[in-house]
């Protein structure tokens, strides 16, 4: 692969237009020295054009490899997956371009032994098309499949109808979420030091901190509402809140996190610093975290004229306002006020008793009026912008997006009938030993052709690097892709994306059906008579239990009968595998209720199946 780099950044000058404007000056009567001086091009050049009548095509004898129209289908799949967050690496396309060039019959200089493109042929590549490249931040599974279109035009159609029914003002539109404070920051600031030192250190309070949660508010308007703490403690102590913001509410924890009990303490919290009325509804938008899903903090919402929406799950990375513009800078400048601390501290550690103050100068620095309006019109709640993210936004979600069984069988068979009467139609149209155009008859890549006489169609062998996987001298496989693709019947070019097909997930994945969330309308009457219902099973459940323990307790306490404590059947560990209940059939390992045995037939029953009390035990079968 040839090394060359360029001396300098000259340009094509010559152009179709350039060259009819030259020659419309020399009609004009202008020389052609003047011209060239004028156009700032050698003399010998304009005069070796003007002979020619042709233009330049390029600055010299280097040309890519690859052709140009074939290098931008290369590149725009690289963005494809890119966008999809299942981004390329630099080594895993040096192979697909060197199989690229291949399966398409491209004359290339690429490396045949180690089946790669080569390194100059990358940077060129890069430069030409303004790819990098760059260092990806880990994102979960589970907020590339939530962050959907579906997901999101549910919650700005939710967002539009309280819109459009309450009237609400920018001030009225409130935010809430929790963050973390920890005593050791995850993020350092960056220090000086010598070049070539393998380890630079600096100090902290420990390996591990201790967490303190902090819930922040704020409006539309930039109006901020006095942020509450949450200590993980057992029992209140007002030295924690030493030097916080003033009007903190204060609320500890025995885990340090916010739950039901808080979540509605900080309503109240809440109602008496934005004083909610009939006039002057408040909207509070919130994550789907259990907490706020509360019949109690409902019900109390409703009374005192606060709406709650809530976002879609896995998506408050970019559509909750307190998370997109907000925490970020929060939690930089926590970092660096720890930082100062420790270095005017020397020797000593930071406890949660200096939280309280260090994070009062972070939030005080960061909380201002230009951050809270521009969060929330980034992320398209106010203004109400429900055009906010676009189809390059949702391209991970289309990696997970299942489709039905009965509409992909559906259209198959649509696309193998309409297939099979082209073939049909065309074949029977034309005569033997007849060619048949390109137009009349096109068949995809995907789709194996049916069987033709050789009088008909012949068919042409199928490439063996289509046919084969590629492995690099350091075990790198790209795997074959074109598994049953034959060599185009027209001589067509082989797309890029059978060399490098988006992923696309193939099975339905197999997860515990759980009840899914979605945006809310928290405080609507619907979803309060839902979490009625919901409530009332879940009590229902919990009595049944609350039953089932007391007759344990009955029994225990009797003194007689047989209970499976007591009484133990005495064999080997493959009869009581064998062991099942007379009454429902229900082996005896795989149980998770007590037995009793019987006085009479010595047989083993399910306490749930029987009807007995206390006392002796005599089954159904032994009283008939």
């Amino acid at each position: 692969m040839s090394r060359y780099k360029r001396k300098s950044d000259r340009k094509l000058v010559f152009t179709e237009e350039n060259l009819e404007d030259i020659k419309r000056k020399i009609t004009e009567g202008c020389s052609k020295r003047s011209i060239a001086r004028e156009m700032g091009i050698n003399e010998a050049t304009l005069r070796k054009r003007l002979k020619c009548g042709t233009i330049p095509k390029s600055l010299g004898r280097f040309r890519s490899d690859i052709p140009e129209n074939m290098e931008i289908e290369l590149a725009q799949q690289v963005r494809d997956l890119d966008s999809r967050f299942y981004g390329i690496t630099k080594k895993n396309l040096q192979i697909a371009a060197f199989k690229f060039a291949q399966v398409n019959n491209i004359q290339h200089r690429f490396n045949k032994i180690t089946k790669m493109a080569g390194p100059s042929w990358i940077k060129g590549f890069c430069h030409r098309h303004n790819i990098s490249l760059r260092q990806p931040e880990k994102c979960a599974m589970g907020r590339i499949m939530g962050f959907n279109k579906v997901q999101v035009n549910r919650f700005y159609e939710n967002l539009k109808i309280l819109y459009e029914k309450r009237k609400y003002i920018a001030s009225s539109v409130y935010n809430m979420d929790e963050t973390g404070l920890s005593t050791v920051p995850n993020k350092l600031p960056k220090v000086l030091s010598s070049k070539g030192k393998k380890l630079v250190g600096k100090v902290a309070s420990a390996d591990r901190g201790q967490l303190v949660t902090a819930v922040c508010c704020m409006s539309a308007t930039g109006t901020y509402i006095p942020p509450a703490m949450i200590f993980p403690r057992k029992r209140m102590k007002e030295e924690l809140f030493l030097n916080a913001p003033t009007g903190t509410y204060k609320m500890v924890s025995e885990s340090g996190f916010i739950n039901t009990e808080l979540f509605c303490q900080w309503l109240v919290h809440f109602k008496n610093c934005t004083k909610p009325s009939a006039e002057n509804p408040i909207l509070l938008i919130l994550d789907n975290h259990s907490s706020h899903r509360d019949l109690q903090a409902i019900q109390y919402c409703r009374e005192n004229h606060i709406d709650l929406l809530s976002l879609p799950p896995h998506a408050s990375h970019k559509m909750q306002p307190l998370d997109v513009g907000f925490f970020g800078p929060l939690k930089n400048s926590y970092s660096r006020e720890c930082d100062k601390w420790m270095t005017n501290n020397p020797g000593k550690v930071i406890t949660q008793i200096q939280v309280a103050g260090l994070f009062n100068i972070a939030y005080t620095t960061v909380a201002n009026i230009q951050k809270a309006e521009n969060s929330f019109k980034a992320t398209g709640i106010y203004p109400y912008n429900p055009d906010k993210f676009d189809d390059l936004d949702f391209a991970p979600s289309l990696v997970t997006d299942f489709p039905t069984s009965s509409n992909t069988n559906e259209n198959n068979v649509t696309e193998a009938m309409e297939q099979n009467v082209i073939i049909n139609t065309v074949l029977s149209n034309n005569q033997p030993n007849e060619e048949i155009s390109e137009a009349e008859l096109s068949i995809p890549l995907d789709i194996t052709p049916p069987p033709v006489s050789n009088d008909v169609m012949h068919v042409t062998p199928s490439l063996d690097i289509i046919n084969s996987e590629i492995v690099c001298e350091d075990g790198v496989v790209i795997p074959n892709t074109l598994q049953g693709v034959e060599e185009n019947y027209f001589n067509q070019s082989i797309p890029v994306s059978d060399i490098l097909p988006l992923p696309q997930i193939q099975d339905k994945p197999n997860r515990c059906k759980s009840r899914s969330q979605k945006s809310e309308i928290l405080s609507s009457t619907p979803f309060k008579n839902e979490l009625e219902e919901l409530v009332q099973a879940k009590t229902t459940k919990q009595e049944r239990k609350a039953d089932k323990m007391k007759r344990k307790l009955v029994v225990s306490s009797s003194g007689s009968g047989t209970s499976r404590k007591q009484q133990k059947k005495k064999h080997n560990d493959k009869d009581e595998k064998d062991v099942s209940c007379p009454g429902c059939g229900e082996l005896y390992s795989k149980s998770q209720d007590d037995w009793i045995k019987c006085s009479e037939c010595n047989k083993w029953w399910e306490e749930s199946c029987t009807t007995y009390v206390t006392g002796n035990f005599v089954c159904a079968s032994c009283e008939e």
